[in-house]
């Protein structure tokens, strides 16, 4: 009698899902981060609040924290590639360690009073 259970195929099989999960959350990530917009910088410091439930990607370096509250977050200086400073709210459940010199690619939204509060961040 044969058996039809192959341990052979269960050993192979198992590895090959979980790459190919990895692989589809990696490029999930990409894409949703590829549907925002690049932050326009000089336009949002001429007047903030008209860019009001905008959302784009801030690339910049962690110049310093401005501010920290427990259980809210950070309010940070960053420097964008083209020497501009702004400043983003990183609540505490997006970034925990977060040091200045670090380069990351924020995902940030421009609210009502034309703060920006990053959704999101990925350090490179």
């Amino acid at each position: 009698m044969k058996n039809k259970f192959n341990p052979v195929i269960i050993a192979v099989a198992i590895p090959l899902l979980a790459v190919a999960f990895a692989l589809g959350s990696v490029l999930y990530k990409k894409s949703a981060s590829a549907n925002s917009a690049v932050f326009p910088v000089d336009a949002y410091v001429e007047n903030p609040a008209s860019f009001f439930g905008n959302k784009y990607i801030l690339r910049a370096q962690v110049d310093s924290q401005l501010a920290y509250k427990e259980n809210a977050g950070r309010l940070l200086c960053v420097r964008t590639p083209d020497g501009s400073r702004v400043a983003v709210i990183v609540p505490i459940e997006v970034g925990k360690n977060i040091q200045a010199g670090q380069k990351y690619g924020f995902d940030v939204e421009v609210m009502q009073d034309g703060s920006l509060i990053a959704r999101g961040l990925e350090k490179f």
